[in-house]
């Protein structure tokens, strides 16, 4: 049985419902992990990525409250690389979060607000409007290309 396009394109919006809800929820429990603290780093290097146009990444480095040393590369905007704004050996502000694997360059305090608010509604939207089209097609035996119900 081949399925119609009015149920292909339900049971994928359906799977996209899932991969939204999942980031949703995945990013509030890191979320909920701990608290951003802002850090002196030190940029070790710096790494074009395979396009310039997609920027770079920065080798931090950066010590605990607790005296130990931690690295990670922060996300580099194509605009600042091209900029040479970051350049090995110098230190910069950066905001780090236990619950992500990756520091963040930046003066203001890293405000997730926008993203978990669009993966929250664009999942509700992307269930509600799946699970309609999938809804349709039983309906009105739309479900399979020769137009037979399941």
């Amino acid at each position: 049985m081949k399925l119609s396009l009015f149920a292909t394109v339900g049971l994928v919006l359906v799977g996209v419902a899932g991969a939204l809800a999942w980031t949703h929820f995945d990013q509030a429990a890191k979320l909920k992990a701990g608290k951003w603290v802002r850090v002196q780093a030190t940029v070790l290097q710096v790494v074009e990525a395979r396009s310039a146009q997609h920027g770079a990444i920065a080798v931090l480095r950066w010590a605990t409250d607790d005296g130990r040393t931690n690295d990670g590369g922060a996300y580099v905007t194509g605009a600042d690389f091209k900029a040479g704004r970051f350049k090995a050996g110098e230190t910069v502000w950066a905001w780090v979060h236990p619950g992500f694997a990756r520091p963040e360059l930046g003066e203001a305090e890293p405000n997730l607000a926008p993203d978990q608010g669009f993966t929250g509604k664009a999942a509700v939207a992307c269930l509600i409007l799946g699970l309609a089209l999938l809804a349709f097609t039983l309906a009105t035996a739309r479900f399979s290309s020769t137009g037979a119900a399941p």
